[in-house]
């Protein structure tokens, strides 16, 4: 039991999921009615927009899928920069005001994404939020472009008591909708599942520094020991191949 809760650790992957009653689990499946609600110069914009536009420019992408982008203005700023964003959430309420402000091709909900694949799908801060690592993780590989990649933020969980985690914030694993807790070794397990190569590059907070993109784009592995990073958030980068495999079924 961690925070009052009691988490599952899967002896396979390591994947560290907490064990969900129906209440929680319907309001997941409903989104989060106050999802990215910040301030415009929040981190949390300023991240996802900074690192899909210079993955974009990067790798000469036009067309970007922020899924799980909550009310987060993202898309629109990368709309305006000439790039063909489409943003994606749970919470209808909000799917419903953008696609009436922003036009019905602007944001989509889940279960209602285009038949289409995106050559980049950013994903800060979702996979923490997934009820079915597996299902959830086909919805975003069944929109990613055979050379593609998904991008994306969340705090691993590298041992020891989930309550110590030397997260950037303190109370990471006792907000009520993170309910899964990644390793390394769950998350390189759900990439080879897919046909994913997936590499992990280290995000500094509260401030983006070039080298934290750099480490992105280049590809360097970390230390496989987490005293290397004590203290920050990790990124991860999926890239795709072309043969995929798929199945629905739960990592834990």
């Amino acid at each position: 039991m961690v925070y009052d809760r009691l988490w599952h650790l899967c002896p396979t992957c390591a994947l560290l999921t907490v064990e969900l009653d129906h209440g929680l689990a319907k309001m997941l499946d409903n989104g989060e009615a106050g999802g990215a609600k910040q301030p415009a110069g929040a981190l949390v914009h300023r991240r996802e927009y900074t690192f899909c536009r210079r993955f974009a420019e990067g790798f000469g992408a036009d067309a970007i899928l922020n899924y799980g982008v909550g009310w987060s203005m993202v898309p629109e700023a990368l709309r305006s920069d000439g790039f063909d964003a489409v943003g994606c959430d749970l919470w209808r309420p909000l799917v419903e005001q953008r696609r009436e402000e922003f036009g019905p091709e602007s944001f989509y909900h889940r279960d209602e994404l285009p038949d289409r694949r995106f050559p980049i799908i950013s994903a800060f801060e979702v996979f923490e939020h997934f009820t079915d690592p597996r299902k959830d993780v086909a919805v975003l590989v069944d929109h990613l472009a055979d050379s593609g990649m998904i991008i994306g933020s969340t705090d691993f969980w590298h041992g020891g008591i989930l309550a110590d985690h030397p997260s950037q914030f303190k109370t990471y694993w006792k907000h009520l909708t993170h309910v899964v807790a990644w390793t390394w070794q769950s998350m390189r397990a759900l990439a080879e599942h897919f046909g994913l190569q997936v590499t992990f590059s280290v995000e500094i907070l509260p401030i983006i520094v070039p080298n934290a993109f750099s480490h992105c784009i280049e590809a360097k592995r970390l230390p496989g020991s987490c005293r290397a990073c004590p203290r920050y958030c990790l990124m991860f980068t999926a890239c795709s191949r072309r043969s995929r495999k798929r199945g629905p079924e739960s990592m834990a």
